[in-house]
């Protein structure tokens, strides 16, 4: 019933991945897992690792999270495509930059995300979490923040030899939250 965090590092090779399964296996007897994972090619684009979440959520429910969309007000898809363009048929609005406008889209994701949880704990299990984009890693931590569904994340990272930009976003994550998180 509470938010829990835990990122497991390590060399590659060491079994990182294999644990994530060990953990989606035994979680998935109680709970739901959602399993992502980090992709290098995407670590610069915003959102991305926040739309895979969504998008797996949408994909494991039978109508494929049509009837929450459908009982969505066109603003809030507006928003939301700004995270998960695929929900739109046209491209999205460009955002405008601006505090109160990016907090309702925040809103907007983590009210999203809760619907899409329903009355269950969300269980994230992402796999290459070194791979993942800032923003993405800022809306997680509204997820756990809000407390509107308790969400336990396992993640797994690297951290031998990485380029720039590998990590970053990632240590830059746990410097300022881990402590709070």
């Amino acid at each position: 019933g509470k938010n829990r965090m835990i990122i497991v590092d390590g060399a590659p090779g060491i079994g990182k991945t294999r644990f994530l399964y060990a953990v989606e296996k035994d979680m998935g007897n109680h709970f739901s897992p959602v399993r992502v994972q980090g992709e290098i090619k995407e670590a610069f684009g915003p959102y991305y690792l926040a739309a895979y979440i969504a998008m797996a959520m949408m994909n494991r429910l039978g109508d494929k999270g049509i009837s929450i969309l459908e009982k969505t007000d066109e603003a809030e898809i507006d928003r939301l495509a700004q995270i998960i363009p695929q929900i739109r048929e046209t491209d999205p609005l460009l955002p405008e930059n601006d505090p109160e406008q990016r907090e309702a889209v925040f809103s907007s994701f983590t009210g999203f995300i809760t619907r899409l949880a329903g009355d269950r704990p969300l269980v994230l299990l992402i796999d290459d979490l070194h791979y993942s984009d800032p923003a993405s890693l800022h809306l997680i931590r509204m997820l756990i923040k809000n407390g509107q569904v308790p969400v336990f994340l396992c993640g797994t990272a690297s951290r031998e030899k990485q380029t720039i930009g590998e990590s970053v976003a990632l240590d830059l994550f746990r410097d300022a939250y881990s402590e709070e998180l």
